[in-house]
């Protein structure tokens, strides 16, 4: 299951420490091929635009308010090092695709955090 990330008065900076960032096909199969247990929600992006920083205190929000009733963590990877994540190589804007069982079950294209909250409900285990 996500830990709740600390909150922090003194900085503005958003604690990340719950989302597993994923660079290697190995890491891609261990990490997100492999997991059995919960929902996947993982943020796809090119290298050359780098992860939406604009989405982490809204991914930071969400974890805070789910993490105790639905089974479901958040990873990060990039297109350009995974065979399989290819086809969003060199795309501007974030893909998040919602794996479960090692499958894609879900895509939203885009920052949507209202879509990407609806789909966590809809679709990750309860604890």
């Amino acid at each position: 299951p996500v830990r709740r990330p600390p909150m922090s008065r003194k900085s503005n900076k958003v604690d990340l420490s719950f989302i597993k960032q994923v660079d290697s096909t190995a890491e891609w199969s261990n990490i997100v091929l492999k997991n059995m247990d919960q929902l996947l929600v993982v943020e796809v992006y090119a290298s050359v635009w780098g992860p939406s920083e604009m989405v982490d205190a809204h991914l930071s929000a969400i974890c805070y308010d789910l993490a105790d009733t639905l089974s479901f963590a958040f990873v990060r990877a990039v297109s350009d090092n995974i065979p399989s994540l290819k086809e969003y190589a060199g795309a501007s804007s974030s893909v998040f695709l919602f794996y479960m069982q090692g499958k894609v079950v879900a895509k939203v294209v885009g920052p949507k955090m209202s879509e990407i909250k609806a789909k966590i409900f809809e679709l990750a285990p309860k604890l």
